[in-house]
């Protein structure tokens, strides 16, 4: 190197300078970039897979708060349908009331159980005789009655022969409603079936 030139050792230097520099970047610098590129897509994938989580974790928030809403909704259901004893009962408690609005019941049939997804219908025909006003007390009755019944199929008519104490004839169907306790089970079924999934 004594020999050389000061141009000469400085373009020996240099030349050793840039194959030193290719060498450290081909061992050192390409490999650090190749990982940050690696990395840099692994963070991308798991930042995608995070924000996916929080989209599941909003939407089971949801479909809990949809649950909790629904089993209230279930348990204010359940307190306005009668049990199976009180739907048992309908039938003295619609002469009461029929009585106490001064309506005579002349028939009463219970119809056949007829299911409906969470609850029962057990309608009864009804045929009445009274007075024009004392069916709206009746009905009235029943509207504030503290358990469900409605009144289909309405019919009222004159009678053939009037009197002093009764005006109109009616038929209408009273329906009740009663839970279908096998409807939690089939739920508790679905919800157990999902969880195993």
């Amino acid at each position: 190197m004594e020999n050389l030139s000061p141009k000469a050792q400085a373009g020996l230097l240099v030349g050793l300078l840039v194959v030193f520099y290719l060498v450290g970047y081909m061992v050192f610098i390409k490999g650090w970039h190749e990982t940050t590129a690696k990395y840099n897509k692994q963070i991308e994938k798991l930042n995608e897979e995070i924000k996916n989580a929080k989209k599941l974790t909003k939407n089971i928030e949801q479909f809990r708060a949809q649950k909790k809403d629904l089993q209230r909704q279930l348990a204010i259901l359940k307190e306005i349908l009668p049990s199976k004893e009180e739907a048992g009962q309908l039938y003295s408690k619609l002469n009461k009331m029929a009585q106490e609005s001064g309506v005579e019941i002349v028939e009463i049939k219970a119809g056949n159980k007829k299911p409906m997804g969470i609850t029962f219908e057990l309608p009864y025909k009804i045929k009445m005789r009274a007075r024009y006003h004392d069916v709206g007390f009746f009905f009235a009755k029943l509207a504030n009655f503290e358990k469900i019944i409605n009144i289909t199929q309405f019919k009222m008519k004159k009678p053939s022969k009037l009197s002093a104490k009764f005006s109109v004839n009616v038929d209408c169907t009273a329906s009740t409603y009663i839970y279908n306790e096998q409807a939690d089970n089939i739920q508790g079924n679905n919800s157990k079936n999902r969880n195993r999934r």
